[in-house]
């Protein structure tokens, strides 16, 4: 049955993903902040497909456990190309509420991903390997958690402060995301259960980019009137 289910859930998860991107990149009419809504979905279809494409292949053919060299990649590359998502939610911050000059928190922020970046390629991490290192999880888990509650209380404050309801939204998302950045530090290592984590935050993520999808679908419908 997970082989059946699986399958099914991540094809229809990444066609969604990839559509709504595609119709960002193609639609946006020079609005910077749609752009970056398309580059976060397309960065979140590799991220997740990579990862999807690693794991399949050894749940499809000879086990997970024989397939670590494969699955490992995909974990590697994936918490690569996360970290990459979440810088874009910097630049749609930003872009969205005109930001010209560098707040004083965005060191910091910048400095979170950075550090991110350099623990993830640890080998310490454990990728290659059926259980992953719960330790090394945690260093390179908090960071990005830090990233995306002060991103998201950031966003938060300047939804309310322009009424803006969309990025009030997505800015809960964001820190409903935290949660679920790094399953192996709340839930564990099981197979099982990292995959449903990983499916919430793939909807938390799918939501911030519907976000945008939903904006700029009003905006065509209205501009043929």
């Amino acid at each position: 049955m997970q082989k059946i289910i699986e399958p099914i859930g991540f094809f229809i998860y990444l066609t969604l993903v990839l559509y709504m991107g595609f119709y960002l990149y193609r639609n946006h009419n020079g609005k910077k902040s749609f752009i970056v809504f398309s580059a976060m979905a397309i960065t979140l279809f590799l991220g997740d497909g990579i990862f999807v494409i690693s794991r399949l292949y050894g749940l499809l053919t000879t086990g997970l456990e024989n397939n670590l060299t494969f699955l490992g990649l995909g974990r590697l590359s994936q918490s690569f190309i996360i970290t990459i998502f979440y810088a874009f939610t910097l630049d749609l911050y930003k872009e969205r509420f005109c930001i010209t000059k560098k707040p004083p928190v965005e060191k910091l922020l910048i400095a979170l991903l950075i550090f991110r970046g350099v623990i993830t390629i640890f080998p310490q991490n454990q990728f290659f390997r059926l259980e992953q290192s719960s330790q090394f999880a945690l260093i390179r888990g908090v960071p990005l958690i830090v990233f995306s509650l002060l991103i998201g209380i950031i966003i938060f404050l300047h939804s309310l402060r322009n009424n803006d309801k969309r990025f009030l939204v997505l800015s809960i998302l964001l820190v409903l995301s935290a949660v679920f950045v790094e399953p192996t530090i709340f839930f564990g290592d099981s197979f099982i259960r990292n995959i449903l984590i990983t499916g919430i935050r793939g909807i938390l993520f799918m939501g911030i980019i519907f976000i945008g999808f939903c904006h700029l679908r009003k905006l065509n419908e209205l501009s043929r009137y």
